[in-house]
């Protein structure tokens, strides 16, 4: 919703850095308590989420550069990858 109120011009870039400032305080504690726990795919996982987590939220930080999901991506190769298929 944050993202989409952005691009709408609806918040400015320092009212979304700032909305998405607790989520990311949520989400680290989940992390933290993934770490905890006693399933060893849970861990690896967060310890990967841990390295990483400058790179997660550098789309609240920088949202002209980069945006939060890979959707235009997918939707300009998503021709070629059904002709692909086809082929």
């Amino acid at each position: 919703k944050l993202w989409k109120a952005y691009r709408l011009g609806q918040i400015s870039q320092k009212q979304l850095n700032l909305s998405a400032r607790p989520i990311g305080s949520r989400f680290k504690i989940l992390v933290k308590c993934g770490l905890r726990s006693k399933d060893r795919f849970m861990i690896t996982l967060c310890k990967s989420l841990k390295r990483k987590w400058s790179a997660i939220w550098f789309f609240a930080k920088y949202p002209e550069k980069v945006e939060p999901a890979n959707n235009r991506a997918e939707k300009a190769l998503r021709n070629y990858v059904i002709w692909r298929n086809i082929s």
